[in-house]
């Protein structure tokens, strides 16, 4: 007599899933007490980065200093020589768009991989963003390095900041804001699709 082979479910029925309901003020309340752990991370992550080598930080500010100086050259030698910048030149134009740029494309890009393969998740008692988040912040630690040499570059071009100045910090809050958000989304995402990883 064959006996009929059950049927195994692909998901548990709905009312057995465990439902965890989200309450923001909870979740930024459990951030906060983990702060410590985001500066540890933070602190660890670019020591690791800058420990073996020679100019250490430095990198921070030369990485966008060479990208903007291959920048410059190819839109003055090859690209389009009326590329516009308000009236800004053209080398400090191309180093704030570039620090912005390389904070926003390394934090979701570092932060993406943060909850796979993560030795730390089993080991740290934490809400699960504060990883992502450390990410963010060591990415935040080389845009504030880069922004060093601002001064220096506008004292060159002979040139100070306008009387618009005064939107820059509304500018990196939405900046911070936006990349926070995007980085936290795309580690969520990874967890599931671990092909986005090889696309950031």
């Amino acid at each position: 007599m064959n006996s009929a082979i059950p049927q195994i479910p692909d998901s548990p029925p709905p009312e057995w899933r465990y439902r965890r309901a989200l309450r923001v003020g909870t979740s930024l309340r459990e951030l906060g007490r983990s702060r410590h752990i985001i500066s540890g991370l933070v602190v660890r992550q670019v020591r690791s980065q800058y420990s073996q080598q020679v100019l250490g930080l430095a990198w921070a500010v030369l990485a966008p200093l060479a990208q903007m100086l291959v920048f410059t050259f190819l839109l003055n030698r090859v690209g389009n020589s009326t590329f516009s910048t308000g009236g800004v030149p053209r080398p400090l134009f191309l180093y704030v768009g570039l620090t912005a740029w390389s904070f926003f494309s390394s934090s979701v890009s570092s932060a993406g991989s943060s909850l796979v393969g993560n030795p730390l998740l089993n080991k740290v008692y934490a809400p699960r963003e504060v990883f992502p988040l450390s990410q963010v912040c060591s990415s935040a630690v080389d845009a504030i390095a880069s922004t060093a040499l601002l001064p220096l570059l506008f004292l060159v071009a002979g040139r100070w900041p306008s009387s618009t100045f005064y939107w820059f910090p509304v500018l990196v809050l939405i900046l911070v804001t936006a990349t926070v958000a995007i980085a936290l989304a795309v580690s969520a995402v990874t967890v599931y699709v671990r092909d986005l990883r090889s696309g950031l």
